[in-house]
C-alpha cells in the first residue's frame, strides 16, 4: 500500500525550519475524514479506491492509503499556481519498485506539467519533473524511502527550484518553472497526470 497524508500548495517560500504557513495558501488536503480542500478555496478531491487510514501521529481517518495499482485522488487544477509555488506533502511508502508518482498537476504539451515521484524511470531518487523530462530536479538516494514518514517540499521562484526532504535542502538549480498550464487540467494524488493534464496516467517511467 501507499499513503499520502497531506498536500499543501501555496506561493510562500519554504525554509528548512519546516514551519507551516497559511500565507498565500491555494489548496490544502488535510485528509481529516475526507478529501476536501481545507484552504476554503473549493479544490475538492474526488477519491477513487483510496481508503482512509491513520496519519503519522496515529490519528484515525486522517490520511489516505493507496493500493499502488488503481487508487488515486483527483481535483481540478485551474486555481493552482503556474509560477512561484511551494508544494509540501507527507508520504509513507512500503515499495518504490512500481515507480510511484506522489503528486502532479497541469499539462497540455511537454513541460507544462509539474509532478513529483519516487524511482522515476527506474532512477533511485526523489524526482521533480514535467513530461518529456522538462524542469527536472533529482535527489538520488542510496536507500529507498520505505517505512517511515517523509516530508517532501518542492519550491520554485525567481531564485530557482529547490527540493527539501525532512527539512534539509537536498537539491537545487537555477531554473524558475513558470510554464505550468492549469486551465482545464487536473491535480492528482497517488498517480500522475497525462501530458494533456488529465489523470490518472501511468507509463514506463511513472506508476501508481
Amino acid at each position: 500500500y501507499y499513503r499520502v497524508t497531506a498536500v499543501g500548495i501555496g506561493e510562500s517560500a519554504y525554509s528548512n525550519e519546516v514551519k507551516a504557513t497559511t500565507i498565500g495558501l491555494v489548496a490544502w488536503y488535510s485528509f481529516t475524514g475526507n478529501a476536501g480542500d481545507s484552504s476554503g478555496n473549493g479544490n475538492t478531491g474526488i477519491v477513487t479506491a483510496a481508503t482512509l487510514t491513520s496519519d503519522r501521529f496515529g490519528n484515525s481517518n486522517s490520511a489516505y492509503q493507496f493500493d499502488g495499482t488503481s487508487a488515486f485522488i483527483k481535483a481540478a487544477a485551474d486555481n493552482l499556481p503556474t509560477g512561484t509555488r511551494t508544494v509540501s506533502l507527507w508520504f509513507k511508502a512500503n515499495r518504490v519498485d512500481n515507480k510511484p508518482t506522489v503528486f502532479g498537476y497541469g499539462g497540455g504539451i511537454c513541460g507544462t506539467s509539474w509532478f513529483v515521484g519516487l524511482n522515476h524511470a527506474g532512477r533511485a531518487g526523489f524526482t521533480l519533473t514535467g513530461h518529456c523530462g522538462a524542469n527536472t530536479l533529482e535527489y538520488p538516494y542510496s536507500q529507498a524511502p520505505i517505512g517511515p514518514w517523509y516530508h517532501w517540499v518542492t519550491v520554485t521562484d525567481s531564485n530557482g527550484t529547490k527540493s527539501y526532504v525532512n527539512g534539509v535542502l537536498v537539491a537545487s538549480n537555477a531554473n524558475y518553472v513558470t510554464n505550468t498550464n492549469v486551465a482545464g487540467k487536473e491535480l492528482a494524488i497517488g498517480v500522475g497526470v497525462a501530458p494533456n493534464g488529465i489523470s490518472p496516467y501511468t507509463d514506463g517511467a511513472m506508476g501508481y
